[in-house]
């Protein structure tokens, strides 16, 4: 395996707000850089591929593609550098696997993703890495009646939520795990919902506070939050999305706070924006904030940390993407990263993804050299990242309210909580 490091090693900027604009009935903020003081990152270049996540301990989980040869499994990085792979057992090396066969990695080193189980069935699958035999596989099967399963998000005791259907893998959500012993179970999370009116058609994460996101709300469309309550009893939200009227969200992770990050139309310029969700502390609904965007362009969030950190891209009017990270402020407010802005790399490479960040600051990505062979990375600060402040990219473009104080927050586009008590 290639292993490649460079260490960072500049003066950064400190953002400051620098000027204001009005087009039609939109107000528009620019944010410009000043003097800085940001946190470095170290980057560890693993191999051709892609990344998907990490955990707390700095494990990459992705897929390696070289050449034909191709691999789904875990890098790790040891404190002299070196790094190790530890593949996954069930794919073929000589087929394509892309990073949809892959969901989560947890803190135990658990792995949940979608494995091929006949031509014509996929299963969610958990990885077990035992001693001497490496990751060893566990189907979760279906739901009853379903031919396929695909697992989205785990949580760290090794529950899985993700979509089984007939077709596809994404006409019932469910819950699933393995009990003591290794045998496994899977629940349809519609069971939860009798009564609300929702119909959950996929699972997409979920905390160790037994919080679930996914696709699905009233009528099964639209994305839901649903947060435990008491004797077994769940809340749940209709997130609704940037534009109230025609809401279009994506999410895709949740953090301990319940704050679930994504993407969502904007009524702005018709484009996808990066959002964060979180419950307001007045209301209880949901409220989404637009994490801004690239003149001409788009974002999306793939991972947010407990501390609130986010990671994702940002593509410009030309479709280049560029590797962003969010730092959360005072006041619900946060500060838009470049991450080619807080490392060193050779002339014509780019960090084109944020895809995961863990609670030590270390950011799984995307990186591509100057012949567009993607890699995937692990970049980690030489500095405490919750205390460092981040410099600001200059033209990100912030729909605001009205209010010069910071982007769009839209209401969910439920009026109620939809409660069931089982």
């Amino acid at each position: 395996m290639t292993k490649r490091t460079w260490v960072a090693r500049r003066a950064r900027e400190d953002p400051v707000r620098s000027s204001f604009g009005h087009r039609g009935s939109k107000w528009v903020e620019a944010l410009e850089p000043r003097r800085l003081c940001a946190a470095d990152y170290a980057v560890n270049v693993l191999d051709p591929g892609l990344a998907k996540d990490l955990n707390d301990a700095g494990a990459v989980l992705g897929t390696w593609d070289q050449n034909t040869s191709f691999a789904i499994g875990v890098w790790s990085v040891g404190r002299r550098g070196r790094v190790s792979f530890a593949p996954l057992t069930g794919f073929p090396s000589n087929a394509a696997v892309g990073r949809g066969n892959l969901a989560d990695i947890d803190e135990s080193g658990l792995i949940a993703g979608t494995k091929d189980v006949s031509p014509a069935s996929a299963h969610a699958t958990v990885w077990a890495f035992e001693r001497g035999t490496g990751y060893v596989p566990f189907d979760l099967g279906t739901l009853p009646g379903d031919l396929n399963s695909a697992a989205e998000g785990m949580d760290d005791a090794g529950l899985v939520v993700g979509g089984s259907g007939q077709v596809g893998p994404g006409q019932r959500a469910f819950i699933a795990g393995i009990r003591r012993g290794g045998a496994t179970f899977i629940v349809d999370l519609n069971t939860f919902a009798a009564g609300t009116g929702f119909t959950l058609v996929a699972g997409r994460d979920l905390n160790n506070g037994g919080s679930i996101i996914g696709t699905g709300g009233p009528g099964g469309t639209g994305e839901f939050l649903m947060v435990p309550r008491r004797r077994g009893a769940y809340r749940f939200y209709d997130v609704g999305g940037l534009d109230a009227a025609n809401p279009d969200t994506d999410l895709e992770r949740l953090n301990e706070a319940n704050a679930a990050v994504g993407g969502s139309v904007s009524p702005v310029n018709g484009t996808e924006h990066a959002v964060v969700v979180r419950l307001d502390a007045l209301t209880g609904l949901p409220v989404v904030r637009d994490l801004g965007y690239l003149p001409g362009g788009s974002s999306f969030a793939n991972d947010i940390a407990d501390n609130g950190v986010i990671v994702g891209r940002s593509v410009n009017s030309g479709g280049t993407s560029f590797g962003y990270l969010w730092s959360p402020r005072r006041g619900g407010r946060y500060t838009a990263v470049n991450l080619n802005d807080v490392v060193d790399l050779p002339a014509g490479w780019r960090v084109v993804d944020g895809r995961g960040v863990n609670e030590n600051g270390q950011i799984a990505a995307d990186v591509v050299d100057g012949s567009g062979q993607t890699f995937l990375a692990l970049l980690t600060p030489t500095v405490n990242a919750q205390v460092a402040v981040f410099v600001a990219s200059p033209l990100l473009t912030w729909p605001a309210t009205g209010e010069v104080e910071g982007p769009v927050s839209v209401l969910s586009s439920g009026e109620e909580d939809r409660v069931w008590e089982g």
